[in-house]
């Protein structure tokens, strides 16, 4: 008996021991299309300053502290640009925890500075309830009217006709610091102590639309761009001023981006800058104003205006001064 114990006891060892095929580990997908490629931070619902809020519309990293958003992040492709008016409906977020202070439209009068898009309203116009979603509070910073307008919008309507182009677009937008130059000079905070950010930033991947995700990397263009929250800092200036690394606005914002990249892929993407001239993106954008004419600048360079016939008008390179 004792021998036959033995026996089984040895046939378990040595099935212990064999080697198990073990299935690769999978990575759980994202939480939704809006942060495939990885979220800034590990928002979570737990985390009054690092709150997360999902949205069929895009996702939300919200502070309680300062009263508006660390960063939103949305996909953008064509199919994300209709028809739909622009809704104008500014209102508290009701997914907020109750008792926390919301923003309301009031903390925004008479401050001197723009209740600014994060997710703007413009890249969600397939269905009215699609644009509504954007003028939620959690989605609104105070922003200098100058940069909202300017620089920041310029950048807006590039996106958009980068994906009208053929191509979609992973986004991400947010803010850092406290004080900003608005119409009465600087100020720390609005209303009932909703923060006014020192800077915003925004970090764009644009691939090829129609192909799996991870087919692209290799074809993808990487835009970063970090702005002062100032209106005497972008008046009348571009976007292009502002391009900078991923990699610097992380360290500056205390950010992380492409976490779900593959890291030789990732390493590249954060210490890339966008080359406008020699980027491989066919799409205009528009630059500054110049005596009283809309200058845009082309991919080879060229400065134009349109004029009144619709046509384009060349000028010297320097009057674009991108």
């Amino acid at each position: 008996m004792k021998k036959h114990l033995l026996a089984y006891g040895l046939i378990l060892v040595l099935i212990g021991c064999r080697k198990v095929p073990v299935e690769p580990a999978v990575e759980p997908a994202p939480l939704s299309e809006h942060v495939a490629l990885g979220m800034p931070s590990a928002a979570n619902v737990d985390s009054p300053d690092d709150y997360l809020l999902v949205k069929p519309q895009y996702v939300v990293s919200y502070s309680r502290s300062r009263v508006h958003a660390n960063w939103v992040s949305w996909h953008l492709d064509e199919e994300d640009l209709g028809s739909a008016d622009r809704q104008d409906d500014f209102r508290p977020d009701s997914a907020l925890p109750t008792y926390w202070l919301r923003a309301l439209t009031t903390d925004y009068t008479y401050s001197g500075f723009d209740r600014g898009h994060l997710c703007p309203s413009a890249d969600r116009t397939s269905s009215t309830a699609d644009n509504s979603a954007t003028f939620l509070m959690t989605n609104i910073i105070p922003q200098s009217p100058v940069l909202n307008q300017e620089a920041w919008a310029y950048l807006e309507e590039y996106c958009r006709d980068v994906a009208r182009d053929g191509y979609e677009l992973y986004i991400v937008a947010g803010t850092y610091g406290t004080g900003g130059v608005g119409e009465q000079g600087l100020m720390n905070t609005i209303g009932r102590g909703i923060n006014v950010p020192a800077g915003v930033w925004k970090v764009i991947v644009v691939v090829p639309e129609g192909m799996r995700l991870e087919d692209t990397y290799g074809q993808a263009q990487v835009i970063a761009v970090d702005m002062p929250n100032s209106s005497t800092l972008t008046d009348n200036v571009s976007w292009l001023r502002f391009v900078t690394t991923p990699q610097e606005i992380g360290d500056k914002a205390q950010a992380s981006f492409f976490e779900r990249v593959p890291e030789k892929v990732r390493s590249v993407w954060l210490k890339r800058t966008f080359q406008f001239t020699d980027g491989g993106l066919n799409v205009d954008t528009k630059c500054r104003m110049y005596n009283s004419r809309q200058l845009y600048m082309g991919p080879k360079g060229g400065c134009y205006y349109i004029n009144s016939n619709g046509n384009k008008t060349y000028v010297d390179r320097g009057q674009c001064d991108c």
